[in-house]
């Protein structure tokens, strides 16, 4: 909020505050119907335009938080995975989720378990990063039971917690597994395999979370993964969800399809950017500076990106950027980065790769002798 901004408030508040005053010494002293009547009229009308004004001083919380878990009644979209999540729970079946990071992971398994509240089924949350990489960490974070460190053992603590809870309940209990790499990296195999004949019992249902696919994960590690889940993978957000997040802003049309332009229906850039905008707002700063802050944040998110893609979807994107040429990379889709129609999903991943290839080219001519 610029100083003029400030002086333009206070001027207001005091004139609304006048208004009060007037009012109430209308009311007080007044001996005539008609001076009563306009001094309350004073007051009110005072009120209004003291509080309107003041409130300008506080103005409300930004709606957008692109870097916290989002659960209900925030929480938009994702109704398809909603309910293939629901139909696996119902045929007791485990699955593997897999979605780059940024794209709402989290949200979505809190979201269901916040439904999941309603129903009979016992629900357990297991961050991956918030919980030491090991079997009795593991094993403890889920029964609330100490375990040894050893897979067979381990294992047994888990299924004889699991059959007590399904016994007590007529459900098998329901395992959600976010950042769950944590544990496919380090665990022993052995265990795996007994959590496997837990799944294939009934006894369990699981929902592994991880930013790979599992088969890649063990196979990064020279195994081959014990576990055969149906996978699941969240990509962009649907047109009816972008446009439902949009709408928190209360931003006017242009702004609208600035968003739609940058962000497109990645739900990460799209909190970015709403923030980015409304902050912008508050301080009278204009879009150009909302868009040169969303810019900054977002490279950051892609320089960290980057290293994890492989060099055919780095060259991919490069061309994309240059060109009109459609990027039919599934892997890409799969990491939000493109959309259904092979198009890079956003304005701000194209400005970021044109910057970034200027930049390589610029330390490639430094570098030659």
């Amino acid at each position: 909020m610029t100083k003029s901004d400030r002086l333009h408030i206070a001027i207001n508040s005091i004139i609304g505050f006048a208004g009060i005053v007037i009012g109430l010494i209308g009311l007080g002293v007044a001996p005539y119907l008609i001076v009563k009547i306009l001094g309350v009229l004073f007051v009110v009308g005072g009120s209004w335009w003291f509080f309107k004004n003041m409130s300008r001083f506080c103005p409300p919380p930004s709606p957008y938080h692109p870097s916290m878990v989002v659960t209900p009644p925030d929480f938009v979209g994702r109704k398809a995975l909603l309910r293939q999540l629901n139909d696996a729970l119902k045929n007791t079946e485990s699955l593997s989720i897999v979605g780059e990071q940024r794209m709402g992971k989290t949200s979505l398994l809190k979201t269901w378990q916040q439904y999941l509240q309603t129903t009979a089924h016992l629900v357990v949350f297991v961050d991956g990063s918030q919980t030491a990489a090991s079997l009795p960490a593991l094993i403890n974070a889920i029964t609330q039971q100490n375990a040894p460190d050893n897979p067979e053992q381990a294992a047994n603590v888990l299924q004889q917690w699991a059959v007590e809870i399904a016994t007590s309940t007529k459900l098998p209990p329901l395992l959600l597994i976010d950042e769950a790499e944590h544990f496919l990296e380090v665990l022993p195999l052995r265990f795996f395999e007994r959590v496997r004949g837990m799944l294939q019992e009934g006894q369990l249902v699981i929902v592994f979370v991880t930013s790979r696919e599992m088969n890649r994960i063990f196979a990064d590690m020279g195994k081959t993964s014990p576990l055969s889940l149906r996978l699941l993978h969240i990509d962009l957000l649907d047109r009816a969800s972008r446009d439902s997040i949009i709408a928190l802003g209360n931003f006017h049309p242009q702004q609208v399809e600035l968003i739609k332009m940058w962000a497109g229906r990645h739900p990460f850039y799209l909190q970015l950017l709403g923030q980015c905008l409304i902050e912008a707002r508050q301080n009278g700063e204009n879009d150009e500076v909302a868009l040169r802050h969303f810019q900054t944040n977002a490279a950051a998110r892609f320089n960290k990106l980057w290293v994890n893609l492989t060099k055919e979807e780095r060259e991919s994107l490069q061309t994309a950027c240059q060109s009109e040429q459609k990027i039919k990379r599934r892997s890409l889709i799969e990491r939000g980065l493109v959309t259904e129609e092979w198009q890079l999903f956003g304005k701000v991943l194209q400005e970021w790769l044109i910057e970034s290839n200027f930049e390589q080219d610029k330390t490639d001519v430094t570098t030659q002798p």
